[in-house]
């Protein structure tokens, strides 16, 4: 609301990292059994309930970060999420390596997936 207040949206879902978002400069952070965390990224936009954009880095090799976008678009009683994961050029002569583990079915693919499940869509839709 403008005022700069703390936003937290803890997201649980099965097999899925924890994540905490606190509008634009929110970390996202992965959350281990422990309870410990490690930062994967921060968030640059933040427009609920349409739009977050956030920086990418879940490893620790001397890369920069990638970046992720992803929009909710509404359609009827459904919502389409769009997903581009940019900033490749960023990783130099990593990203022969890293991008093909994003388009893997363990990547985004597997990802995505679980966020279906657990909102209660059919994973094979």
């Amino acid at each position: 609301a403008g005022d700069g207040a703390r936003v937290t949206r803890p997201v649980t879902v099965p097999g899925v990292s924890g994540a905490e978002w606190r509008r634009e400069g929110g970390r996202l952070q992965e959350v281990l059994q422990d309870g410990s965390t490690r930062d994967w990224g921060e968030s640059s936009c933040w427009q609920p309930p349409h739009r977050v954009v956030y920086s990418w880095k879940p490893n620790d090799h001397p890369t920069p970060p990638t970046e992720v976008d992803v929009r909710f678009i509404p359609r009827g009683d459904w919502t389409l999420v769009e997903l581009e994961h940019r900033g490749w050029q960023h990783l130099g002569d990593w990203a022969p390596t890293v991008r093909p583990l994003y388009a893997s079915e363990g990547g985004w693919t597997m990802v995505l997936g679980r966020f279906r499940v657990a909102a209660g869509a059919d994973p094979r839709a």
